[in-house]
């Protein structure tokens, strides 16, 4: 039930009893798109912090990350490298980065996602590491 709820309903569900409270920190869908930045706060500070705390915070294996950065947030990419960097270790099957940002740099952590079998980026420069690098 919790993996087809938005991330903030599903976090709300928390509150309903104690077995409850840390559900949503295993979700094994991550889906920070439109409508998460739509229903957050126009602080956009506010939104890659709660990003942020969210993946700090998420326990266990997450199949799907999904990121859609608006156009008005440019501020919110100074974090995606720190994003990234949370995938690897963390069994990731599915990658979604959509911007409407022209040329944002991304960070080749996503080389080192080992069981990655989707891969859809937009508008992002990606940087291959060195081949040594890369086993």
């Amino acid at each position: 039930i919790l993996e087809r709820l938005p991330i903030q309903d599903a976090a709300r569900t928390s509150v309903l009893s104690k077995p409850w409270k840390c559900n949503w920190l295993s979700l094994k869908r991550l889906v920070f798109d439109d409508k998460f930045f739509e229903n957050a706060s126009d602080d956009r500070q506010e939104c890659s912090n709660i990003i942020s705390n969210i993946l700090l915070h998420h326990e266990g294996p997450v199949h799907e990350f999904a990121l859609s950065i608006p156009e008005e947030g440019d501020e919110k990419c100074i974090y995606l490298g720190q994003w990234l960097s949370f995938l690897p270790e963390n069994q990731v099957r599915w990658i979604k980065i959509h911007t409407k940002i022209p040329s944002i740099p991304c960070s080749s952590y996503i080389f080192w996602c080992s069981e990655l079998i989707h891969l859809d980026l937009y508008s992002l420069i990606l940087h291959h590491p060195p081949f040594w690098q890369c086993y």
